[in-house]
């Protein structure tokens, strides 16, 4: 059987991010991209929208973008590209993304609304799941996304922002050499003082306790064996031994 562990610090979700039902607004820049998008995949096809756009579509058809981030099928880019919809022939254009670009919490797909469009499915990530994607850059425009939210639902508040980083807490590591991310403890803060008026300590609200979180949902199946302990014994060994020679 396996084992059920309990814990009693994990906090209880808000009820506004635990699902939504937009009501969806197609006639818009976006919208009626969108709907010209949908055509060139067949039935049954799912695409992923993020970003902007599906806060225009969503919230307000002025809150514009100049692109429509979406991820689907592995020949979406060449479908838009063959279709007039890329950059070079309008706007708003279709960017076809990886869904590796969309870096958000780990739970978004399980609260996504998805929206039935001429036999294809439009997937619309929760209102929170984009602006924590948006962290990652924190634009202008991107703390203008936060603003729209708030002003059109009255959240995401300070305690859902924080429970929400908190299970989204790998965020925080540190990107890759390659990588042009900004550091999210940075536009944390940034978002802080322009949203909620005051700074944050990124370490002691949001990762500290995150990580306590983990290491207590860990705790039964932690290994009795100190693995590193033992690999840094070894390799010592092996140092001090030397690498034996032979005589041909």
């Amino acid at each position: 059987m396996p084992w059920l562990v309990f814990m009693p610090n994990a906090p209880t979700p808000s009820p506004w991010t635990s699902s939504w039902n937009p009501q969806v607004n197609l006639d818009s820049p976006a919208g009626r991209t969108i709907k010209e998008l949908v055509q060139l995949v067949p039935t049954g096809t799912q695409i992923t929208l993020f970003g902007s756009a599906p806060l225009q579509i969503s919230f307000d058809p002025k809150f514009l973008s100049q692109d429509i981030d979406c991820f689907g099928p592995s020949d979406l880019k060449a479908l838009v590209d063959s279709h007039g919809l890329s950059e070079s022939s309008r706007k708003p254009y279709v960017q076809v993304c990886a869904a590796l670009n969309f870096r958000t919490t780990p739970m978004w797909s399980t609260r996504a609304y998805s929206l039935p469009l001429d036999g294809r499915i439009i997937v619309i990530p929760h209102p929170i799941d984009i602006l924590i994607a948006k962290l990652n850059r924190m634009e202008e425009k991107d703390l203008k996304a936060f603003k729209l939210v708030r002003e059109k639902t009255g959240h995401p508040t300070e305690e859902e922002m924080i429970e929400e980083l908190r299970a989204a807490v790998d965020l925080f590591r540190p990107g890759f050499d390659e990588e042009k991310a900004n550091d999210m403890k940075t536009t944390t803060r940034i978002l802080w003082r322009e949203f909620f008026g005051h700074d944050i300590d990124v370490i002691e609200k949001i990762i500290r306790p995150a990580l306590l979180l983990r290491e207590e949902g860990y705790a039964p199946d932690n290994p009795r064996t100190d693995y590193k302990t033992e690999l840094s014994r070894l390799a010592t060994h092996q140092t001090s031994v030397g690498t034996p020679s032979y005589d041909g």
